[in-house]
């Protein structure tokens, strides 16, 4: 089944990504930072996500929806990254990809 990009006119926000690029030996991190343009940022109160092999349960504060056709694709992302929103910093919590025959978007939960 073939799913239709996010609507454009829903991608109306930009956030910045920033990746741990490096690690020194006392552990001070170095980010890469990406602008990514045209996504969803929507932030909740309180949101309950469960993921993993022991379904635990993950607190949240919102999403971030990334289209895989209008969005500006991130070079690289894993967990614990860090997105600036408006001034202010969430850490990702999980990272899930929606698809259809193929990668339709990505879920980021922070």
């Amino acid at each position: 089944m073939l799913i239709k990009p996010i609507p454009r006119a829903m991608l109306i926000h930009s956030v910045t990504l920033k990746h741990v690029a490096y690690k020194d030996i006392n552990q001070n991190e170095t980010y890469e930072e990406q602008r990514l343009y045209r996504v969803r940022f929507m932030q909740k109160r309180e949101l309950r996500t469960y993921r993993g092999d022991y379904n635990e349960e993950v607190m949240s504060k919102g999403k971030l929806f990334i289209d895989r056709v209008f969005s500006t694709q991130p070079t690289a992302i894993a967990l614990d990254d860090i997105i600036v929103f408006e001034g202010a910093e969430y850490v990702i919590k999980a990272i899930d990809s929606v698809c259809g025959l193929r990668a339709h978007h990505m879920e980021i939960t922070f």
